[in-house]
């Protein structure tokens, strides 16, 4: 078992929209968290390190589906939505959970057998299985934030942020409305930091053994190849992003050859087991 820290910058190659958890109207203010800035408060646009976690664990359950059952297709929409929430999710305690007796053993076990979980931790109806991944928030590299990211800047914060309006417009032909009906037309708009916009940023990973470190190299690699994406209305064109950590990220093949070797073994274990008496799913694939 080691410790193992990544830190590196992420680079927004397209605007970052990425909202707070209060809508205005029709308007969406980029999410800020307050810094001490020459000793006043400061509202500092920030990615935050749940919205990455949020994105890899995805990939990573995702992932985890498909070395497990390669050979089904679209093995994801399969899933019911107990286990689907679990992996996808992080879950939720049941009732009563705060009083009940944690089974040890059984979170050792679950360990053992999805890397996965272990690596970014789920609540399993009566306990916390907490996650070994640690996900910084991304801070802009700005004047303001140098005593926090350690890096000198020249550009100051606010000529990262800036705004624009979208429209969904009403596409049904003239004719095709009621007397006297109008189109209708909708305005919003939203906050972005700026493409070009550097984030300094930290991983950190405690206490993994070489499968689960294995493991987070094969989500961050598969993020890379096949999302590299963060933030909203991505399908618009928002939110590409590139990153450089150091040190470099490892191999994923030990996770990969973990699965491989003993598929039978983990899925006997994930139904008769984990899906079955953890979670008490009646879903067999």
């Amino acid at each position: 078992m080691r410790t193992v820290e990544h830190r590196g910058t992420i680079t927004l190659v397209r605007p970052l929209v990425h909202g707070g958890d209060e809508r205005l109207g029709t308007e969406l203010p980029v999410r800020t968290m307050k810094f001490l800035v020459e000793g006043r408060p400061v509202d500092i646009p920030v990615l935050s390190g749940n919205a990455i976690r949020g994105v890899l664990r995805r990939v990573a359950a995702k992932r985890w589906l498909e070395l497990l059952y390669p050979d089904e297709k679209d093995i994801v929409n399969l899933v019911p939505d107990d286990v689907y929430y679990v992996l996808f999710s992080g879950g939720s305690l049941a009732k009563g959970a705060a009083t009940s007796v944690v089974d040890l053993p059984l979170k050792a076990e679950i360990r053992q057998h999805v890397p996965m979980l272990s690596v970014f931790g789920s609540a399993l109806v009566n306990m916390m299985l907490e996650g070994k991944l640690i996900v910084d928030m991304a801070i802009p590299i700005a004047r303001e934030t140098e005593l926090y990211t350690g890096v000198p800047a020249e550009v100051s914060i606010y000529e990262l942020v800036g705004d624009t309006f979208y429209t969904r417009k009403d596409d049904r032909r003239e004719a095709n409305r009621e007397e006297g009906q109008e189109a209708q037309q909708m305005k919003y708009e939203v906050e972005y930091l700026a493409a070009g916009t550097q984030l300094a940023h930290r991983f950190v990973l405690r206490y993994v053994d070489p499968v689960e470190l294995a493991c987070f190299y094969d989500a961050v690699r598969t993020f890379e190849r096949e999302y590299g994406s963060f933030g909203g209305m991505l399908r618009i064109g928002h939110g590409a992003v590139k990153w450089e950590y150091e040190p470099e990220w490892g191999d994923p093949t030990p996770y990969v050859q973990f699965v491989e070797d003993n598929r039978e073994e983990l899925r006997d274990w994930w139904f008769n087991v984990f899906v079955s008496k953890v979670l008490k799913s009646n879903w067999r694939l």
